[in-house]
């Protein structure tokens, strides 16, 4: 749930919708890049997840149930 939130609130934050404008001049809004942004992070947190999720599961932690069902 937090991930989610935190990609959600990505988007939303580099939304096009943000743009504005100085002395009727338009600023690029680079989606693209912001995507992509966006994908790599959400990707580095899953990947922390995961890397946490092994090594609770390596050291036979209690706690790995729960951040199993956050892995998922």
């Amino acid at each position: 749930m937090i991930v989610t939130s935190l990609i959600a609130g990505g988007i939303w934050y580099l939304s096009p919708r943000r743009a504005r404008n100085m002395n009727s001049v338009q600023f690029p809004t680079r989606t693209g890049r912001a995507a992509i942004d966006i994908i790599i992070e959400s990707g580095m947190l899953y990947l922390a997840v995961q890397f946490v999720f092994v090594i609770l599961f390596a050291i036979r932690h209690p706690a790995q149930g729960i951040v199993g069902v956050i892995a998922v």
